[in-house]
């Protein structure tokens, strides 16, 4: 029976060697958590800068539209005005009517 004595010292060396064993792998885990959570965001970002890519090139292609839009219009409006002013000039009126009809026709 001197063999297989077990005591108290033995039972708490063995449980220390445990903590000690615990507490390194939940050091080691702390340690790479942060690398971890930082992939994730890098990640997320990464999808987030894309889909602001996409909605950044839609808003250039709506404000090209707009700018072409305003460039027909104030040729309309240059137009009336010079009639306005010289009361004879129908024939531009009509051309840039035209003009105003096919943009719209093809927006």
């Amino acid at each position: 029976m001197g063999d297989v004595s077990i005591t108290a010292q033995t039972i708490l060396a063995f449980f220390g060697g445990i903590t000690i064993i615990a507490g390194g792998t939940s050091a080691i885990f702390k340690l790479f958590n942060p690398v971890k959570k930082l992939k994730e965001q890098v990640h997320q970002h990464e999808q987030k800068l894309a889909k602001d890519f996409e909605r950044m090139n839609e808003v250039d292609a709506i404000l090209c539209d707009i700018e072409e839009y305003d460039k027909v219009i104030c040729k309309s409006l240059l137009v009336l005005l010079n009639h306005e002013i010289t009361g004879n000039d129908v024939a531009k009126l009509k051309k840039q009517r035209d003009a105003l009809e096919q943009f719209l026709i093809d927006k």
